[in-house]
């Protein structure tokens, strides 16, 4: 997690130095032309994961607009440690105690309010953007390459990870990683963001921009991630979001 909140500040810090290093004489002052519709598409990477992110947006004055937004993110438990079996070559690397893969499926709306044009901060607009929304955790259960009675490398079957049955000497490495899609289990819930959003692409039609923050998911139970620790309830993130796309007019 401090690896991640430096991760976090050192992005703003790179961000900041460059909107100030821009020449402002770069960018004409002059009044845009308002596209009330965009579309963006980008990769996030965030403290416990990371993701894809599709946006779609609606200009309601020149300030604000309205944005629709689609996520897919992995989200890791904070007590995993992926180890591989020293005694076995070739051997799969694999967390001991994992017991689910946590995806997160989110849609949700907000609102990007413009605080600083281009022409006001060197070619980069800075943007507040917040949304919140439904999520859908689904929890696909851990597959494991387990020794058999008697333990024998040799002899080794792919099974579901019970922690109860299967311990760390019986593991030889993970099983295939799509073993157990067809038992996944959901999980309801709604999650909320808020970050900065800052734009330097030259052109008004296009949008290149990286949006940094803070984001939550919160589920109506705990998700059974990790055995042998309280699994969360609640999930505070750092991301990092980098976007591209494009916008339209239209009467």
């Amino acid at each position: 997690m401090r690896r991640g909140i430096s991760f976090f500040i050192f992005f703003i810090i790179v961000f900041a130095a460059y909107a100030q290093s821009v020449n402002p004489n770069e960018y004409e002052e002059h009044k845009p032309l308002l596209y009330r519709n965009e579309f963006s598409y980008g990769l996030t990477v965030h403290t416990a994961g990371w993701g894809i992110d599709f946006r779609r947006g609606f200009h309601n004055t020149g300030m604000s607009k309205t944005v629709f937004e689609t996520e897919f993110l992995s989200i890791r438990n904070a007590k995993e440690i992926r180890t591989v079996n020293p005694y076995v070559d070739g051997a799969r690397a694999y967390v001991y105690g994992k017991m689910n893969y946590l995806n997160v499926l989110r849609f949700g709306i907000g609102e990007q309010r413009t605080l600083y044009g281009k022409s006001e901060r060197g070619g980069i607009a800075i943007q507040l953007n917040y949304t919140g929304g439904l999520s859908l955790g689904f929890a696909m259960p851990v597959y494991l390459q387990i020794v058999n009675d008697p333990p024998n490398q040799y002899n080794t079957v792919i099974v579901k990870y019970n922690p109860e049955l299967h311990s760390v000497d019986k593991i030889v490495g993970r099983g295939p990683l799509f073993r157990g899609i067809g038992e996944t289990k959901f999980y309801p819930g709604i999650y909320g963001k808020i970050g900065f959003n800052f734009d330097w692409n030259k052109n008004d039609d296009k949008i290149s921009s990286l949006e940094a923050g803070l984001m939550v998911d919160v589920f109506a139970k705990r998700i059974p991630v990790m055995a042998f620790t309280e699994n969360n309830l609640i999930y505070f993130n750092f991301y990092i979001t980098i976007l591209f796309g494009y916008k339209w007019y239209t009467n």
